[in-house]
């Protein structure tokens, strides 16, 4: 299970993976530069998180699972189809922000900028007009308000860390090349996938590019709900994620991402 944008491994056991680990056998990890991973100065793009990926999958002998993945975790893990396609079974994608959110960031029409200023202000967050489209300006009021949920899902935990990893890493220049992943690559990926976004997303833009893409793709759209976090319709997701894993074709035991990791050893990946 792959957390979202500056999240960690926690978050997915606020809601989600209690519902499944049940009948799956579960791992999270934490994202290079998040949580308990080494804060690098580099290898931030979804190409180099799905490497990192693979080397985890390579360091726990995992030959094949089924990917989870959230918001920019789930851009991961469209990636990494891409890259191991014979290593996924099935893929379930909440909320891709793929060519919303973080590739938008020079487009002052992107409706993702009003959502995310509407809840900083109501929170009590002064926004300088200048400010209202600035991605690392955004961010950083995000992690330095107690409280407060942008639309990425990000909570007040950790703030140095956090703060280190907008301003002291290539993150925000590097996890933009999301946009590589060209029509005709998304094409090429022949994974079952389940395509899941709240019907008030700001991310519905990435939700018809890869509808209109992915060649093998059922899509669930969640009424009443924004950018879906992994503690929110738990119940309902956890149903439609085993209805579908259940219907698709497995060619062993399902593996979401892969098993518990509390209390694991931490893994060394390259440096990049």
């Amino acid at each position: 299970m792959i957390h979202g944008f500056l999240e960690n491994l926690a978050v997915w056991h606020l809601g989600l993976a209690p519902v499944l680990r049940d009948e799956f056998r579960i791992t999270t990890y934490d994202l290079r530069g998040h949580g308990r991973s080494d804060l690098t100065p580099n290898g931030y793009t979804p190409a180099g998180l799905a490497a990192d990926l693979e080397a985890l999958m390579d360091a726990l002998n995992v030959g094949r699972a089924t990917l989870v993945g959230r918001s920019f975790g789930a851009d991961v893990a469209l990636r990494f189809c891409a890259r191991c396609p014979d290593r996924v079974a099935q893929l379930v994608a909440i909320e891709p922000a793929l060519v919303g959110g973080l590739a938008h960031r020079g487009d002052e029409a992107w409706g993702g900028w009003s959502y995310w200023g509407g809840q900083l202000e109501r929170v009590g967050v002064t926004l300088p007009p200048e400010k209202r489209t600035d991605l690392q300006f955004l961010l950083e009021q995000t992690v330095r308000t107690p409280a407060f949920d942008g639309p990425f899902g990000l909570g007040p935990r950790h703030r140095d860390q956090l703060l280190r990893l907008i301003g002291d890493t290539a993150l925000l220049t590097e996890c933009g090349e999301v946009l590589d992943m060209t029509r005709d690559l998304v094409r090429g990926i022949r994974t079952p996938t389940l395509l899941v976004y709240g019907a008030r997303s700001p991310f519905l833009a990435s939700f018809d590019f890869l509808r209109a893409s992915l060649p093998r793709c059922r899509t669930l759209i969640v009424p009443d709900a924004g950018h879906l976090k992994p503690w929110e319709r738990t119940r309902m997701l956890g149903d439609e994620i085993r209805r579908f894993l259940r219907e698709g074709e497995r060619a062993s035991a399902p593996a979401i991402a892969d098993r518990s990791t509390a209390g694991a050893m931490p893994v060394e990946l390259p440096g990049r």
